[in-house]
């Protein structure tokens, strides 16, 4: 049984409906009145997400989301508090003291992992990539945070990932090429680790390391798009332009990150025979996905090249534009 499909049975079970074919039409289960805590309703929810990527990687996932249930809803916590207060008031009084001790201390922990982890996030969504990555190995490298990120492996792999990307903004390849790796050891059934850490060993000169990646993901069962992207950036490196902008050209439609990345691609690829409308039009096509920021500076990177290579005045002016320059 895949994750949807045990979403909705959970759904069923919870609400008394069967969830429609057309998941547009199922009302998530957190804006019900249920009996049932707003956590367990998300967890649901995430389950039964109409666009996969967000579900729950695995069912070891969303068994770690039940288990962890109170990092989705605060008033869970609480009363897991007070249950375990209450507990620890029926022993003596030493062992009581002990036991809240060692619970005050470990909630202590939690808030600040939540914290720094909430800070991180923070310069994830602002795009400082200096941020990212001294914040990100903070967070990764404090001893007493282990244990969180030990239950938490997805999470981990995420700030391993995050930290990825901020390197592969400033073209430090290699070194986002080791992150994106270390992401993947946790979470290896997230296909972007894989793409991703193939496109960085790729630009950091090591086609064949490259190459080597592409094949254990193709080995792994990663989806084909991604496999695609693998391809493109791996034909691009070899300078077989035609076949990279074969597959890159596969991609651009899609939505998502995906998508964006695609774009930029294949705009990288035209800058060897294509036209500058061409690349405008695949610049354009970027922004239209709502990039992030760290996309949207890429792409204003590609505006700004673009114009410096255009010779008329008003579409010089019209590309300045485009970059926000």
């Amino acid at each position: 049984m895949d994750i949807y499909s045990l979403g909705a049975s959970f759904y069923r079970v919870i609400t008394g409906v069967v969830p429609a074919g057309n998941q547009e039409e199922i009302w998530p289960a957190a804006a019900l009145s249920l009996p049932y805590s707003n956590a367990f309703c998300r967890i649901v929810d995430k389950a039964m997400a109409q666009d996969r990527r967000k579900r729950f990687s695995s069912a070891q996932a969303l068994m770690n989301a039940l288990e962890n249930m109170y990092r989705f809803d605060e008033g869970y916590g609480r009363l897991l508090r007070k249950k375990l207060l209450l507990y620890a008031g029926c022993g003596c009084m030493v062992l009581a003291g002990t036991l809240l001790t060692v619970y005050g201390s470990a909630r202590t922990t939690g808030e600040r992992y939540e914290k720094q982890f909430a800070k991180f996030q923070e310069s994830v969504e602002t795009g400082n990539t200096e941020q990212i990555s001294r914040e990100g190995l903070e967070l990764l490298n404090n001893g007493t945070f282990e244990k969180i990120l030990e239950k938490n492996t997805e999470e981990k792999a995420e700030i391993f990932y995050k930290i990825g990307n901020a390197e592969y903004a400033k073209e430090n390849y290699a070194e986002a090429r080791r992150y994106f790796s270390y992401a993947r050891e946790p979470n290896p059934e997230e296909p972007a680790y894989w793409r991703d850490e193939a496109a960085a060993a790729i630009k950091s000169g090591d086609l064949e390391g490259g190459n080597q990646i592409l094949l254990q993901a193709r080995r792994e069962g990663i989806d084909s798009d991604n496999l695609t992207y693998m391809e493109a950036e791996a034909a691009a490196a070899a300078g077989d332009w035609e076949s990279a902008a074969g597959y890159a050209g596969q991609l651009t439609a899609l939505p998502g990150e995906l998508g964006v990345r695609a774009c930029l691609l294949q705009e990288e690829i035209l800058r060897q025979n294509g036209t500058a409308q061409e690349r405008a039009e695949l610049l354009k096509m970027v922004m239209e996905k709502e990039p992030g920021i760290l996309w949207v500076r890429q792409t204003a990177l590609a505006w700004l090249r673009l114009a410096g290579e255009e010779p008329s005045d008003s579409r010089k002016q019209e590309y300045f534009r485009e970059a926000g320059a």
